[in-house]
């Protein structure tokens, strides 16, 4: 999350809307069982 969000070299950073929506559309890039666990573990911390 903190590479999606962060500003690089190539791209300007995400917003984390931008970041969970991106990690949700991504079904190759990203295992859709651990997007949801990754998540909920995040709004746990929130």
């Amino acid at each position: 999350m903190d590479t999606m969000t962060g500003d690089r070299p190539y791209r300007k950073a995400m917003t984390h809307r931008e970041a969970v929506d991106e990690m949700k559309s991504t079904g190759i890039q990203f295992d859709p069982y651990l997007v949801e666990k990754f998540l909920e573990v995040l709004q746990e911390t929130e």
